[in-house]
């Protein structure tokens, strides 16, 4: 019977599990004013840290602390047992949810200068350090959870432990809540100039003074982690503990001794994340509501032959329903053996399908029948990418554009995030509004998605995911807004099929960008701008290979030999044939927008933080923030002041220099 439940709970991913009855804190909301969580059940991180770091220095090493440490824990949360209720206001049993040592793993490595492993080398951990230093400085802005869900099968506000406590309503806690906090405390001597909450310039300093020396090869540094799961899911509310100590170099080359050169704290560090989608950052007009382009006349208005495009655009809209419902046994499958809350996954395929038939039922065409008939051309399964053409205009672009419309951004996650308290992108879109501060930045959930949802999309039978994240879109931006589009693993053909749909009614997205994931069909993207749809795979081999990525770069692969099998023979015998009557280079430039692909892919280097990861998910385990696809290139990505879409073929201006692909 152990054996039948151990699966059962194995199966439903946690279904037997609970949260901790109790809340957490890493810090005071009220600024000192009022205790820390007023109400009952609420474990102080943040105290039994501090009291551990305030003991004697000189039993301060990594063995003494921990157990310390370990200890106070367990106890503050064994008198927690008696004062936590339910919500009928009885005591929470102790066999309702485990001991905190349980949920809880801790790791300690150490880094030196003379390591024969690169991964514990100074450089590995100043890449440690910074990632800690820039979760920081991105957790400066609060960032609430979006609770308007928008979904049937999620409730409207799921209440957390947050950093702070219990979020009760009205309480200092809950008017604090924020996705990501950290509290970083230097307790060695600071140098000249730093302050108590420095540890991490601190830090730097030491490891550019060791490099610089040469001569502290035996200088040792090392890091001392916990993380905390509160939820039953153990990954979707976090907590980390960080402890940082060093061991001075012996002089003249002596063998390191613990009486003489004794391991001392550093500092320490407290991080909360929360996985919950984040609110978006949008610019609110002056009535309360998010500022918006006003609609410009329909299409159909505009042009009323559109209207012939809509019986078309019906079939397409069934077509991927159907199989949207198809998928529901596979689905079911994948998530029973991968997912969280796996009764949801067939739901999700009932509610894409529902996106699928109402974008192509209810949203006006921008084009007629013979688009239309087009269209159900490129939704033949299998080789309807083949025929894909990425319809966008030739010409020029002011050199001022209008301040009008509004700069939009869509950040979509990878599958098996379940609902949208799992989405992850709390970080990437902190790091995205930093970066573009002017621009509006939204996380659109990909609410339980599957390996399922990015076959079916890439073999081209339905793209429920696609018309998900592409009915967000239009819900929050209009025609004439400039949109932007970023996904990660199966966000990535998500993004690329909902650049399609939006493009197919009159939504023109600008550039998408892809990180870690395959991709078959178009990006439907501005062809003015060069590379203005790319991908970055991590396809090498070693430690921190990433599976997905290769398959990403087999399915490139694939995709061009379709196009030199096909288009490209094509393009040469027509253009050679069409340029003894017509312009050869128009043929070609017409030729070039046809194909499987249009994806520029740049091969990353493999590095602990480019592992497969939601980008810029932060992990406790190894204090490491996956952000090595999304450094430099993804903060110049969208920037629109750097380049300008052009055509020297245009009389508004003639002398333009085109781009070069």
């Amino acid at each position: 019977m152990r054996i039948v439940a151990t699966t059962i709970c194995a199966l439903t991913l946690a279904g037997c599990a609970s949260n901790l009855p109790y809340s957490i804190t890493i810090g005071d909301p009220s600024g000192g004013k009022s205790a820390v969580g007023q109400e009952d059940c609420v474990l102080r991180l943040n105290d039994i840290v501090k009291k551990i770091a305030e003991n004697d220095p000189s039993s301060n090493d990594p063995k003494s602390l921990q157990v310390r440490f370990e200890k106070d824990l367990h106890e503050g949360t064994e008198k927690l047992k008696a004062i936590c209720k339910d919500g009928n206001g009885n005591p929470v049993p102790s066999n309702k949810y485990p001991p905190i040592e349980e949920v809880s793993k801790k790791w300690l490595t150490s880094y030196a200068l003379d390591s024969t492993d690169p991964d514990q080398g100074l450089d590995r951990f100043r890449e440690y350090v910074l990632s800690a230093q820039l979760v920081q400085r991105l957790a400066d802005q609060k960032l609430p959870p979006d609770e308007d869900t928008g979904s049937w099968v999620e409730e409207r506000s799921q209440i957390q432990s947050q950093w702070c406590g219990a979020p009760t309503k009205g309480s200092p806690c809950d008017n604090a809540r924020s996705l990501y906090q950290v509290r970083a405390v230097l307790t060695a001597p600071a140098r000249q100039g730093e302050t108590v909450d420095d540890l991490y310039a601190h830090l730097l300093a030491e490891i550019v003074q060791v490099e610089t020396k040469g001569t502290q090869r035996n200088q040792r540094y090392f890091m001392l982690g916990y993380e905390i799961p509160w939820d039953r899911d153990r990954t979707l509310v976090r907590y980390g503990v960080t402890f940082y100590f060093r061991q001075l170099a012996p002089e003249n080359w002596e063998p390191p001794s613990e009486e003489k050169h004794p391991v001392q704290l550093i500092g320490y560090d407290l991080i909360y994340a929360n996985e919950a989608t984040p609110a978006p950052f949008i610019e609110i007009g002056t009535d309360g509501t998010p500022k918006r382009l006003k609609e410009e006349p329909s299409p159909w208005q505009e042009n009323p032959w559109r209207i012939t495009g809509y019986p078309f655009s019906l079939v397409i809209g069934l077509k991927n329903a159907a199989f949207e419902i198809a998928k529901l046994p596979f689905s079911t499958i994948a998530g029973l053996l991968l997912g969280r809350d796996a009764y949801n996954y067939p739901l999700e395929n009932v509610i894409t399908a529902w996106n699928a038939f109402s974008v192509e039922a209810f949203t006006q065409t921008d084009r007629g029948a013979e688009w239309g008939l087009y269209r159900l051309l490129t939704e033949t399964p299998l080789v309807g990418q083949l025929f894909q053409y990425n319809f966008g205009t030739d010409r020029s672009e002011p050199d001022s554009p209008s301040q009008k419309f509004r700069r939009k951004i869509f950040l979509s996650r990878g599958i098996y995030g379940g609902n949208k308290w799992g989405q992850d992108t709390g970080l990437w879109t902190l790091f995205a509004r930093r970066h573009y501060p002017d621009y509006d930045i939204y996380s659109p959930p990909y609410r339980h998605g599957t390996v399922i949802d990015v076959t079916w999309s890439m073999f081209n039978l339905s793209h429920g995911p696609a018309y998900s994240e592409a009915r967000y879109v239009m819900d929050h931006a209009s025609r004439e807004d400039r949109l932007y589009l970023a996904g990660h693993s199966g966000g990535v053909q998500r993004s690329a099929a909902a650049s399609q749909i939006l493009s197919h009614h009159g939504y023109p997205v600008v550039k998408v960008v892809g990180i870690a994931g395959p991709s078959i069909g178009q990006a439907f993207v501005d062809t003015r701008y060069p590379e203005a749809f790319k991908v970055y795979l991590n396809t090498g081999a070693g430690a921190n290979q990433d599976v997905v990525s290769k398959i990403g770069g087999v399915a490139g692969a694939f995709s061009t030999l379709l196009d030199y099998t096909v288009i490209v023979p094509l393009k040469y015998t027509l253009g050679g044939l069409g340029g003894l009557f017509w312009d050869r280079e128009r043929i070609y430039r017409a030729a070039d927008r046809f194909g499987f692909s249009n994806a520029s892919i740049v091969e990353v280097e493999r590095k602990p933080s480019s592992r497969h990861q939601t980008p810029l998910r932060l992990s406790f385990t190894d204090r490491l923030v996956f952000d090595a696809y999304i450094r430099n290139e993804f903060s110049t990505a969208f920037r629109e002041d750097l380049e300008r879409a052009d055509s020297p073929h245009e009389t508004d201006r003639p002398h333009a220099f085109p781009w070069e692909p």
